[in-house]
């Protein structure tokens, strides 16, 4: 197994190693079942091998805390941490030629028309979308193009409600996938990246909720309205950022290497590659933390 030495400090001093494990999804599916300790959260469309971390230093980490017995997963230093996609991603997104679009697999102009009505659309708004300038119908789909105006004129609830129909169908990937907040998350994020306020006005107004949360699945519209590139990738950033864990196992001349490894083996982990490494850290200077990464080799 692969790991990486650094010379960088800790804020408690700590000398800080980096292990590679088997990915931090394994790591925090077991750490969540066998303790409820960490809350790791990523949407499908951002793996961990495709972001880059954002880790403000003036955060303080928190430290688990047992009575008695160390427990056998071991001392665990946690961190909030935001994964931010990289830049060639971004790049993708933010050009403005994307045109939005709603596919309907296997429908007919009829049956996506009765669709529309029936999750609140009006007459007038469902004629709009099917008519010939807006719609494409081929042996399978329909598609429709909306444009700005129809899109913005519907009420959260049509929007919520319709969105929800066409996350059936794979090829409208932003309604499938959407960027989610809670009620006041996108506000709070508007104000710490600093969207400007006409940008963050017209996200607002597309919002929608789905459960307890707030989607927004049109991302290529707001873009297309927003002329300047470097306010486009600031969005982009802002909005795609996730929330995550970084988990840290401390090491001290007390710990129990033989509990650790039991705890962690899995099949595919090379434990004998491992074993020396943690026995090292045992006789260091000082407390040593092995930081569980989610990236391989």
């Amino acid at each position: 197994m692969a790991t990486k030495k650094s010379n960088r400090q800790d804020n408690s001093g700590s000398t800080v190693i980096q292990v590679n494990l088997l990915g931090l999804v394994i790591f925090s599916v077991a750490l969540v079942i066998a303790s409820g300790l960490v809350s790791y959260g990523l949407a499908g469309r951002q793996a961990l091998q495709a972001a880059k971390l954002r880790m403000n230093d003036s955060q303080s980490a928190s430290i688990t805390q047992w009575q008695g017995e160390t427990p056998p997963w071991g001392q665990l230093l946690l961190r909030n941490i935001e994964l931010e996609k990289p830049d060639e991603y971004v790049a993708f997104e933010v050009g403005t030629n994307h045109a939005p679009a709603w596919a309907f697999a296997e429908m007919k102009l009829p049956e996506v028309r009765n669709l529309m009505l029936d999750c609140g659309f009006t007459s007038t708004q469902a004629d709009r979308a099917l008519s010939p300038q807006f719609t494409t119908v081929t042996a399978t789909n329909t598609v429709i193009h909306p444009d700005d105006d129809l899109v913005l004129a519907l009420a959260p609830q049509t929007r919520a409600t319709f969105y929800n129909r066409l996350a059936a169908f794979n090829e409208n990937h932003y309604i499938k996938n959407p960027f989610v907040f809670n009620s006041t998350s996108f506000d709070t994020i508007a104000v710490e990246h600093k969207i400007d306020e006409a940008s963050a006005n017209l996200v607002r107004k597309l919002l929608y909720p789905r459960g307890n949360a707030l989607c927004f699945s049109d991302l290529e519209l707001v873009l297309r309205r927003i002329p300047d590139e470097n306010k486009r990738v600031q969005l982009v950033k802002a909005m795609s950022l996730q929330p995550a864990t970084l988990v840290r196992l401390q090491i001290h001349p007390d710990t129990d290497i033989d509990k650790l490894l039991g705890y962690w083996s899995a099949p595919g982990v090379r434990i004998k590659d491992l074993r020396p490494l943690l026995e090292s850290l045992k006789h260091a200077d000082k407390p040593v933390l092995a930081v569980l990464m989610g990236r391989d080799g």
